[in-house]
């Protein structure tokens, strides 16, 4: 049998086997917080979703594929034969097959087993996951996400917007914590609710400063892939885990060094073409119009604000409770 571990997210078990510990490793820093104890009996039930990460062998790619999308440097195809798996060139070097219905994911790579890891888990397992995952009602967008008395706040922005320096930020300042970077929807009770994503978190050495208790991490190399050093939400103790929550206000910030923090209003069709563009890749008709659906639902049922940041984290974390205390006594949903 394969190196293979399962992990437990949102319902969903995960299977994932692989030709190299070290792609697993890699995985489980995405996963990690999901990991489920050691069991050699393989799943086998509807909720359960299965991929294979392989370097031997070559899948069978359809002559007939139909460019759907791109992002970054992956390119999405269907097959215009009728069949509704995806297939995600993985820059050039393998291919991975997603069977959105079978809940299966099969990659094969040329990549390096002991070098490529986090290639093989960012760029090969993670959109494919990412695509499971929406066939299943879970929709993923980018954005970190942080909760009070069960009300969420989605921080969004492209890197260098100050989104992960904000979120820390709101989570040492007693805000419970569901996600840095990627967070998921789902519609429930008629309303769009907010679920956590546990992954690894990635700082930049700018952020580090603004956080003694991350002071550790200078003495840990940053990785060569995106020249920032990572740590599990175990390793930083003011963040406090939070699962669930309903979203009330969406803040897109950007780094000001103004004196003082300011928030503006933005609409919901504002928020919208904002988070869009980072969150949907339009990669299946079918699931691309439900992941639409939902973040309109969403930008309708918040608060919008751009939020111009100042160098003093306490003052902008205050503003923000300002804000959303004032709502609160208009009447936040």
């Amino acid at each position: 049998m394969r190196p293979h571990r399962r992990f437990l997210l949102h319902g969903w078990t995960i299977e994932v086997e692989a030709d190299s510990t070290v792609w697993l490793d890699a995985v489980t820093e995405i996963l990690g917080a999901y990991l489920l104890d050691d069991d050699p009996s393989p799943s086998a039930d509807d909720r359960t979703l299965y991929a294979r990460l392989g370097q031997d062998g070559t899948l069978q790619v359809p002559s007939t594929l139909e460019r759907m999308a791109s992002f970054k440097t992956l390119v999405f195809h269907r097959d215009r034969q009728g069949s509704r798996d995806l297939w995600i060139d993985v820059h050039g070097q393998g291919w991975v097959r997603v069977q959105t219905e079978d809940g299966v994911l099969d990659a094969r790579l040329a990549l390096d087993p002991v070098h490529d890891g986090w290639m093989v888990a960012h760029h090969a397992l993670y959109p494919g996951l990412l695509e499971l995952l929406k066939a299943r009602g879970l929709f993923s967008v980018h954005a970190g996400l942080v909760a009070r008395d069960g009300r969420g706040v989605l921080v969004c922005g492209p890197s260098g917007s100050g989104k992960t320096t904000l979120v820390l930020a709101l989570a040492t300042a007693g805000w419970g914590f569901l996600a840095d970077d990627t967070c998921f929807l789902r519609h429930e009770e008629q309303m769009v609710q907010g679920l956590a994503f546990w992954e690894d978190l990635h700082v930049t050495d700018d952020t580090i400063e603004h956080f003694p208790s991350l002071a550790f991490l200078q003495q840990k190399a940053p990785r060569r892939e995106n020249w920032k050093r990572h740590f599990s939400i175990e390793q930083f103790e003011q963040l406090h885990p939070v699962e669930q929550c309903r979203p009330v206000a969406l803040l897109f910030p950007r780094v000001a060094h103004a004196p003082r923090s300011a928030l503006r209003p933005l609409t919901g069709l504002e928020a919208a073409v904002r988070l869009i563009p980072q969150s949907v890749v339009p990669a299946r008709p079918e699931t691309t119009e439900r992941h639409l659906e939902i973040i309109g639902a969403l930008c309708n049922q918040v608060r919008s604000f751009e939020v111009d940041m100042s160098d003093d984290l306490q003052e902008v974390c205050s503003r923000v409770q300002e804000e959303l205390d004032r709502l609160e006594e208009g009447g936040l949903p």
